[in-house]
């Protein structure tokens, strides 16, 4: 293994803003923008190479393992039914060029064609800091999508995770404006908690517990992946002939995720999950899994102090003591969904440690309920024929560690399928199936044409 560089290169990590109010904090939230809008995306990309040099390496060994055997491709079975499709509507297969190393620098050239660049570390703040005065007088600084996850606890929980992101945009010279209005795009990716349970944990030192969460939901991102396929997705806005692998990735991505729609395991955003998940297998038991086991340990133990305080606080009841410390404990859980099915080690870990935490964990037992949910109810089925039920019977889990995995499946339905073990020849069973030489393509159809770009 390289040098594994955790911080990017401003020599920090993104900021954490505990309140709205915390002139200092706040402070170095601005800032973070305003040093970005003075960054050029390859400045950008060639930071994240560094950053994440050992997510390019296990990726290498994804890409070697799902590699062809031939140039060109795996040969396909021979098909009467492919035999008689003329070969413009066939399966489309990129040429295969991809050779070990092929990864280096390939940020730089895909931000460079493209101006644009997502990053992958996250920055936590307080959901009312996304509509925050003084980033709104700043042009620079869009709020992108960012969708809300409700908990949906008990009947009217408006507990909600928020992830989405920033965007810092430079608009374009007058010369270049009848193209595009923007001259470049970096985008800062964000978790936004709700702002009560925020105040309820001030008084208890909440860096130390939403900087561990920054490095859990940070690993469990996949926003790097999103970089390969941008030209397709939300981040390109290049000229006309820059981004030169442009045509060919919209032709393969849609031909393999074209069909599906957002919500599909065989989809668009499926296809990049599956992708970092399977990716994570081979760095599971190197430093950064070892990071990331350290990051849970850190965040609980910090949590387990300030329950202990707060259960020494008179005016905080055991409901609110629940809500605060139930909306924290989950939050883990909630990350580590998008990378681990729900019988992973680290997710058993995770939920032992909030029942331990929790001063009301049969509360969690009356969960509400979003039955009835197609992605729901395969899920389930997916564990139980896989012989690890979920719980004994889902509509009435008998422990905390039943509930929240019934409560995670109810509340991110679509990655919870995704990830479940698969029944062969489901949807989600193919897009495991296909991901290691799926990816492997993309790569193919980037590093073919930028091979031989000038360094930047």
């Amino acid at each position: 293994m390289s040098d594994i560089v955790i911080k990017s290169d401003t020599g920090r990590a993104p900021p954490v803003l505990t309140a709205a109010d915390n002139s200092a904090e706040r402070s170095d939230f601005l800032a973070y923008f305003d040093e970005h809008n003075g960054r050029t995306p390859v400045e950008v990309a060639s930071a994240e190479e560094q950053r994440l040099s050992y997510y390019f390496e296990a990726l290498d060994k994804r890409l070697t393992r799902g590699g062809p055997t031939a140039k060109g491709g795996t040969p396909k079975p021979f098909s009467v039914t492919t035999y008689l499709i003329p070969p413009v509507l066939r399966d489309y297969k990129p040429l295969d060029v991809y050779q070990s190393g092929d990864l280096r620098g390939i940020f730089k050239n895909i931000a460079a064609q493209t101006r644009s660049i997502v990053m992958s570390e996250v920055m936590i703040c307080p959901e009312s800091a996304l509509h925050d005065a003084d980033l709104r007088e700043r042009p620079y600084v869009h709020l992108g999508g960012v969708e809300p996850t409700f908990l949906n606890g008990h009947t009217g929980d408006q507990r909600s995770y928020n992830f989405g992101f920033f965007d810092v945009r430079q608009d374009s010279d007058a010369q270049e404006a009848h193209w595009k209005k923007y001259s470049s795009d970096i985008a800062l990716p964000v978790l936004a908690l709700n702002d009560d349970m925020l105040k309820t944990i001030q008084p208890h030192q909440p860096q130390k517990l939403l900087r561990p969460l920054q490095t859990i939901i940070t690993l469990c991102n996949h926003d790097m992946m999103h970089n390969m396929v941008n030209t397709i997705s939300r981040g390109d806005i290049s000229r006309p002939m820059e981004a030169h692998y442009k045509p060919e990735m919209r032709h393969f991505m849609e031909d393999k995720t074209g069909p599906y729609g957002v919500e599909d395991a065989l989809g668009f955003e499926g296809a990049l999950i599956v992708g970092h998940a399977r990716t994570w297998q081979d760095l599971k038991d190197t430093p950064i899994g070892e990071k990331m086991s350290q990051a849970i340990e850190s965040f609980y133990d910090h949590l387990a102090v300030m329950a202990g305080a707060m259960e020494k606080d008179p005016s905080l009841s055991l409901e609110d003591r629940h809500q605060a410390i139930d909306y924290f404990a989950t939050a883990v859980p909630y990350a580590l969904a998008r990378l681990v099915p729900l019988h992973d080690p680290l997710m058993e870990r995770a939920l032992a440690r909030g029942q331990e935490i929790d001063p009301a964990p049969q509360k969690t037992l009356s969960l509400a309920s979003t039955a009835g949910h197609t992605q729901i109810i395969q899920a389930f089925q997916n564990y139980r024929k896989a012989g690890s039920p979920l719980a004994a019977d889902e509509n009435a889990p008998q422990s905390y560690n039943e509930a929240k995995k019934v409560q995670i499946v109810r509340i991110l339905p679509e990655i919870a399928v995704l990830l479940s073990p698969a029944r062969k020849g489901s949807p989600e069973y193919k897009a495991h199936a296909r991901s290691d030489e799926m990816d492997r393509d993309i790569v193919n159809i980037i590093v073919r044409h930028t091979k031989d770009a000038p360094s930047y």
